[in-house]
């Protein structure tokens, strides 16, 4: 329980202001906290998410975490929206022609992406409400610093879900781990949100790709439309329509691409290694290993010099006091090892399965992603509308209509297509090939990117081809879409099953390693063992725990 003038939370934009700034830890104590952040938050009974963190990883990961989990649909649908509008007002001529619609359209999701939740707290009056220990727990007065997190398990019971912004240092922190058991101890079971801090950075850095490139689309379309300015490209054997119908277009890609890509796959081939390492975490988890700042100082106040109260002797009590037993002998640790079968055999597969297919969430891509060419609409619905002069019949405009929501639509399957392929490559390359993902990740990024642009190269001339090759009322465009779209489908909806699979050579259960240790007199009688629960005879029973059938997506 806690003090209800102490139970208090932080409206989300609160939290993301000033590009983050309250997840920078300003010392590692957080001994100089100005007081006056206390004052940002305020007293509530319910809260919407607990904000669960390590204060090792990097604001800026934390940050970009948090807007694509609470601000990327709104700004998904906003760019939508705002889109449609604006090509349908361009084509009943509400909006005069030129660059500037378009140009909004495409400010719309980046604005929205930083600043939906300063616009739903000021103009909705709805803000999202969570707990920030930062802000939520009085870091200038050391009682009421304490009472917080003695209570902690209370903002935990009074909040609806539970965010974790995880990454690879999360379960070996003491308090994540606190936080993690107080939620799992509700008899009400509550959703468990968890963000790998990496997989948004990568999911960023797409979004900016996806926009940049079709920003570049948009700008050499309008110069090609308002003043015949076109891109040479002197490649004499081709064709001239084809030149600049096909190559001029898809050429934007290799300035960007060509940087950006080793550095994108220099990302997610450290994010994948340290994604590939949760399960083997949660496998081999041990409270009674987990790290804090009290233990890691030896208790000593490195300003003051003042003896500083152990967390670990205050969180092992709240355990006992949960996953304790009347019958436990005294002295013993078996609680600290029911609490350890817990996070294995319960936290483990709630955690692995809210990351998704080869942990890689559909929605947050389609929403990154896909708003980078929306606003190609704003041009392609006037166009559309205006009709193909040449074309008389009336099917035959719906086939050239068809044609040209194809070829926009190729943009959209490439975009998921792209960060697909890229999952998957970096898995198998961490998978099978961990050595030189570890000695030689730079080179290992820059020889990754062959493959992938290979295949984005087949998607991109596949169908430009086809649409170049075709006249206006022929529907051989439709064979490429069809075909490459039926193979997003099976990438996005195969469930892979190596993704988190055990290593080899495992023994017993989790459930058999506890029952094990109940039975052993050793670990319930040994005085010593009583006294030291760091003794690996008695306590790392885990060594030949087997993987849990549950513990694979």
């Amino acid at each position: 329980t806690i003090r209800p003038e102490l139970l208090r939370g932080v409206p989300l934009d609160v939290c993301l202001s000033g590009c983050g700034q309250h997840f920078a830890r300003p010392d590692p104590g957080m001994f100089k906290v100005d007081h006056r952040l206390y004052e940002l938050s305020r007293q509530m009974k319910r809260f919407h998410s607990f904000l669960s963190h390590d204060w090792s990883t990097s604001r800026w990961m934390k940050l970009m975490s948090l807007l694509v989990l609470y601000n990327s649909k709104a700004a998904f649908l906003s760019s939508l929206l705002v889109s449609l509008c604006v090509g349908m007002l361009r084509a009943a001529q509400f909006i005069p022609d030129g660059f500037w619609p378009t140009l909004l359209a495409y400010s719309v999701f980046p604005f929205v992406l930083f600043f939906w939740q300063r616009i739903r707290s000021v103009f909705l009056r709805s803000p999202v409400t969570v707990f920030f220990d930062k802000l939520c727990i009085a870091q200038h007065d050391e009682e009421l610093k304490r009472n917080g997190i003695f209570g902690l398990a209370g903002f935990l019971d009074h909040a609806d879900e539970l965010t974790v912004l995880w990454s690879g240092k999360y379960f070996s922190r003491l308090w994540c781990t606190y936080e993690i058991s107080t939620f799992l101890r509700d008899s009400k079971p509550k959703p468990i949100l968890v963000m790998p801090v990496k997989l948004a950075v990568v999911l960023g850095i797409f979004s900016a790709a996806m926009h940049v490139v079709s920003l570049g689309h948009s700008i050499l379309t309008y110069l090609r439309n308002s003043s015949g300015w076109e891109l040479q490209l002197s490649l004499s054997p081709l064709p001239e329509d084809f030149r600049h119908d096909v190559l001029t277009e898809n050429m934007l890609y290799l300035p960007f691409l060509g940087p950006v890509m080793p550095l994108l796959y220099y990302i997610g081939i450290g994010m994948m290694k340290d994604l590939a390492a949760l399960p083997g975490q949660l496998r081999h988890f041990r409270v009674q290993d987990a790290k804090c700042f009290c233990c890691s100082c030896q208790h000593c106040h490195p300003e003051s010099g003042e003896v500083m109260p152990c967390d670990r002797l205050l969180i092992f009590k709240m355990l006992k006091r949960w996953y304790g037993r009347e019958n436990d002998p005294q002295g013993g640790k078996l609680y600290l090892e029911r609490f350890n079968k817990l996070v294995q055999e319960e936290l483990a597969p709630k955690v692995l399965r809210s990351m998704g297919n080869d942990m890689l969430p559909f929605n947050y891509s389609f929403y990154m992603l896909i708003p980078g060419v929306l606003p190609v609409l704003t041009s392609l619905i006037p166009k559309i509308m205006a009709g193909q002069p040449e074309l008389a019949n009336v099917s035959q405009q719906v086939i050239w209509a068809l044609r040209l929501l194809m070829d926009w639509s190729m943009d959209v399957i490439l975009a998921l297509f792209w960060i697909r392929t890229a999952m998957r490559i970096w898995l198998l390359a961490v998978r099978y090939m961990p050595h030189c993902c570890s000695k030689y990740p730079v080179l290992m990024a820059c020889l990754l990117t062959m493959p992938a642009g290979s295949v984005l190269t087949l998607i991109l001339f596949s169908s430009d081809i086809c649409m170049h090759a075709s006249e206006d009322d022929s529907m051989l465009p439709a064979i490429p879409f069809t075909i490459w779209l039926f193979i997003l489908c099976g990438l996005w909806s195969h469930r892979s099953v190596d993704v988190f699979a055990p290593p080899a050579g495992l023994g017993r259960s989790a459930s058999a390693d506890l029952e094990s240790l109940e039975s052993c007199k050793e670990c319930n009688e040994c005085p010593k063992c009583n006294e030291c629960s760091e003794r690996k005879d008695c306590n790392e029973h885990d060594q030949g725990n087997v993987w849990n059938e549950h513990f694979s997506i």
